[in-house]
């Protein structure tokens, strides 16, 4: 979602978001946040409410 090219490293008990990878090891994580709570529902709900709005040019 980052769009990030590069690989970064997270340290034990840091974030990671839905759709991150796993390049190497074992990773064991919690979900802090499902469904319409998530970041990705969050974006889909902005872009929703931006819709309904036409843009204005100068």
């Amino acid at each position: 979602m980052t769009g990030e090219s590069i690989p970064i490293l997270k340290d034990l008990g840091k974030k990671v978001i839905a759709g991150s990878l796993n390049y190497d090891g074992i990773i064991k994580y919690k979900a802090e946040k499902i469904g319409k709570d998530s970041t990705i529902s969050e974006i889909v709900r902005l872009v929703i409410e931006a819709r309904k709005y036409k843009a204005t040019y100068s």
